[in-house]
């Protein structure tokens, strides 16, 4: 159980950082005219991002039963912090929109399903339920959490700023993540 108290914290750590919630792989509220789009078509940017996630969703599935689900749910973190730095970049006003939504709907498709088979062989067979629920109740926490502080920094210092917070905070996570996974898989070698 102490395995899945980790895995739970290191989930909700990595998804406190990646979760703009709504805002995340979107472009800032404040830059939407310097990308040009119409706020008419604004609220129709999440379906870029769901396409994406939609065709990539099983062919990332299989990707991480074949290369590992760890590495994976990884990679799809890394991909939201590239959305972050496509967002900051001084790149042309349609590349922003395009790798934004599309490394978001990767990010998707990389930490969703992925996550669920990460820590289900974790969890007794009598638990797998309630315990894939208490996964996805941190990670929603979480969520929730960085959709505040999102907001705060947002309203407090403007979308770069709160952009530049979260490419720092989701490096180091992703930092420590990797070196947990080292050093769990260094455990398991000598183990064995």
């Amino acid at each position: 159980m102490r395995f899945l108290a980790r895995l739970v914290l290191a989930a909700a750590t990595l998804f406190w950082f990646a979760a703009l919630s709504a805002r995340a792989g979107e472009p800032p509220t404040d830059s939407v005219y310097r990308l040009d789009v119409p706020l008419v078509w604004f609220p129709l940017l999440p379906l870029g991002t769901a396409s994406v996630y939609m065709v990539l969703a099983a062919p990332v599935g299989r990707l991480a039963d074949r290369w590992g689900r760890r590495r994976v749910f990884v990679a799809g973190n890394a991909a939201m912090l590239a959305v972050y730095v496509v967002l900051l970049a001084p790149l042309p006003a349609a590349a922003v929109l395009v790798l934004a939504l599309a490394l978001h709907g990767v990010y998707y498709a990389a930490t969703n399903g992925v996550l669920m088979a990460l820590v289900t062989p974790s969890l007794p067979a009598s638990l797998r339920t309630s315990g894939m629920a208490i996964v996805q109740s941190g990670t929603a926490a979480a969520s929730f959490v960085s959709s505040v502080a999102a907001g705060v920094l947002w309203s407090w210092r403007g979308a770069t700023f709160t952009l530049a917070v979260f490419v720092v905070g989701l490096t180091i996570a992703l930092a420590l993540v990797g070196t947990a996974a080292v050093g769990a898989r260094r455990r398991a070698t000598a183990s064995a």
